[in-house]
């Protein structure tokens, strides 16, 4: 599974999937964005707040 979300929430994402998955330890692997459409980075920061 692929999830996106923005720089500031992985932490929440992680401990969120590591307290719902049914292993001890999923893979949880964080690959940072250093660039792309300002319009769809701005688009996952907005989606990603509450």
């Amino acid at each position: 599974m692929e999830i996106k979300t923005a720089a500031d929430r992985v932490d929440a994402l992680t401990e969120h999937l590591k307290a719902h998955h049914s292993y001890d330890e999923p893979e949880v692997v964080a690959t940072p964005v250093s660039g792309g459409s300002a319009g769809y980075l701005s688009w996952v920061v907005a989606e990603t707040r509450s």
